[in-house]
C-alpha cells in the first residue's frame, strides 16, 4: 500500500495558489495600433536601464514598483495596458503583478522595446 503526499488536493510540491496567470504577448504592429488608440505602454525597465536611451512614449514603471505606485499610475483596472522592457522577462513580471492587483487587460510587448523601435521611432 502506497502513500501519496498532497497539499489541498494537488500533488505534493505544487502550489495551486501561486500559478502564474496567462498573459498574452502582442506583436509590435499590434502594440503600435493600441498606442495610437491611446493604450498606455509601460516601460518595466529600471531607471538605470532607461538612462542614455532614446525617449519613447512608454511610461516608466519599474517592474519592482510598489503596489501603491502601480495603482496610482494605472488607475482604471478595466483599461488595457501593455508592458514592455528590453526583452519580455521584466515586462511579464510587471504584467503578472498588475494582473494580481485586479487589472484584467494586461499584455506584454513581444520582443521588447527594440522590436517596437525597429519599425519606426516612437
Amino acid at each position: 500500500m502506497g502513500y501519496e503526499h498532497s497539499a489541498g488536493g494537488a500533488p505534493y510540491g505544487i502550489d495551486v495558489e501561486v500559478a502564474e496567470p496567462e498573459i498574452l504577448s502582442l506583436e509590435p504592429v499590434e502594440v503600435r495600433r493600441l498606442i495610437w488608440e491611446g493604450v498606455m505602454l509601460l516601460d518595466a525597465r529600471s531607471e538605470r536601464d532607461r538612462a542614455n536611451v532614446p525617449h519613447t512614449v512608454a511610461v516608466p514603471l519599474c517592474h519592482r514598483a510598489s503596489p501603491q505606485a502601480l495603482q496610482l499610475l494605472c488607475g482604471d483596472r478595466q483599461e488595457p495596458l501593455v508592458c514592455a522592457s528590453n526583452g519580455e522577462r521584466r515586462a511579464r513580471r510587471l504584467a503578472v503583478r498588475l494582473n494580481r492587483l485586479g487589472y484584467r487587460h494586461v499584455y506584454v510587448l513581444r520582443g521588447g522595446l527594440a522590436g517596437l523601435q525597429r519599425q519606426s521611432p516612437l
